[in-house]
């Protein structure tokens, strides 16, 4: 599978959201601009190149969009829904914190 990063370059054309159809929905660009803001702060959205939900993303904890204290630290968000499946320790993480592939 390949993981595609958003950038500020690429956001417009890529599909973020498997829910909510097309570019031109009010709710994808309101999200797609969310997203910008957030790439300044260093969040790192990585998704797989797949039919479906299937992306990581991360940011400074210190922007987080949680209240939480952690400074030095990443934010690791999870989709709403896998929020009902338990946390299970990673055994194998495809890339590093920074982003990098």
């Amino acid at each position: 599978m390949e993981l595609v990063k958003l950038t500020h370059e690429n956001i417009a054309q890529e599909y973020i959201c498997c829910a909510i159809s097309g570019n031109k929905d009010i709710q994808v660009m309101s999200k797609k601009n969310w997203l910008k803001d957030r790439l300044d702060e260093g969040l790192v959205f990585l998704k797989g190149n797949v039919r479906g939900k299937c992306f990581i993303e991360y940011i400074p904890a210190e922007y987080a969009w949680a209240p939480i204290e952690a400074q030095g630290y990443m934010y690791i968000s999870r989709p709403e829904r896998m929020r009902r499946m338990p946390l299970r320790p990673l055994r194998h993480f495809p890339f590093s914190m920074t982003g990098s592939l």
